[in-house]
């Protein structure tokens, strides 16, 4: 891992050409012609940023967008071009991938020097995966996508992140299925519960789901992966909802100068989660990951149990 990663949001809360019942930018205004061609100064005060940042010795940067879509800005080459000449070693784009299902724009974005790429898929097929990002034909160009960049494995790393909710968690096993045999040479696919702290309240009753009633289909899908050989991490679920032999796929906490971090891979500040006084006794509880803080005003914490095992656990 680098010495420092730090997430840089390319806007606040902006367009996208997804329009998923869960994310922060559901009530957004439609496509905004400011975002989606910024003015020269707004890309100039992105650069300038990456180059302070750089000049402090952050060795990674992950491009993000808060409740949108970075690659719909007509910028966005532009920027992890820059990101490349100025020599971060680590260069990470989240995306809903559908945009590299045009075989020119993937050619411009392999050769921008961009390491990574975190893609969203949220069901193993069109109809599940739709209509959670209530947008027709968006499964078949994400998938699309997927396929174009793993022709490039050799110059970027292709991540699939699965976010887990309501809507999709029955349908975890057929995901990994889906991925094992689409995606031959994925380098990593991520679980995470869905944020929801940005979702519309009336999104929260169809949305919210016990991380109890997840546990077999998640290890169910956990268990395919396993025997497929890929790699698979777990993010901001406690280890004890988890089987202990997948702990070593947990991304565990890390709390260091006010800075709650989640090793090996996420080098953002992740400090809205939360653990609880009755998890003070378990042997896991400096590492532990924790819950979203929204998920205890739902379903409280009775099913979270302290481990208290003297068993050997190295993490």
């Amino acid at each position: 891992m680098f010495n420092r990663t730090i997430e840089l949001s390319v806007k606040e809360g902006c367009a996208c050409n997804n329009n998923c019942i869960f994310c922060e930018g559901l009530s957004r205004e439609g496509y905004r012609e400011d975002y989606i061609h910024p003015q020269d100064s707004e890309t100039k005060k992105i650069k300038l940023e990456l180059y302070k940042l750089r000049l402090e010795k952050a060795e990674g940067v992950t491009f993000t967008v808060s409740g949108g879509e970075p690659t719909i800005r007509s910028d966005i080459i532009e920027l992890l071009s820059y990101a490349n000449e100025l020599s971060y070693k680590y260069i990470n784009l989240e995306t809903n991938g559908r945009i590299f299902c045009y075989t020119e724009f993937t050619k411009k974005f392999v050769k921008s020097g961009c390491t990574h790429v975190t893609i969203s898929l949220h069901a193993s097929n069109a109809k599940l995966h739709d209509e959670i990002t209530s947008a027709s034909g968006s499964f078949e160009q994400t998938v699309g996508g997927i396929k174009n960049l793993l022709t490039y494995k050799d110059r970027v790393k292709v991540r699939i992140r699965v976010l887990i909710h309501k809507l999709n968690y029955k349908n975890l096993y057929a995901i990994a299925k889906f991925i094992s045999k689409e995606f031959k040479g994925i380098d990593e696919v991520e679980f995470f519960p869905a944020d929801l702290r940005g979702a519309s309240p009336r999104n929260h009753k169809k949305l919210t789901v016990r991380l109890s009633a997840v546990k077999p289909h998640l290890e169910k899908a956990f268990n395919l992966l396993k025997r497929n050989e890929s790699h698979f991490l777990l993010f901001h679920i406690p280890f004890c909802v988890v089987d202990r032999k997948y702990w070593e796929n947990i991304g565990y906490r890390v709390v260091k100068d006010g800075l709650t971090t989640y090793k090996p891979s996420s080098p953002k500040d992740c400090g809205v989660c939360t653990i609880f006084e009755s998890c003070n006794d378990c042997i896991m509880s400096e590492k532990c990951p924790g819950v979203w803080e929204d998920y205890t005003s739902w379903f409280g914490t009775r099913e979270f149990k302290s481990i208290r095992s003297r068993l050997q656990v190295t993490i």
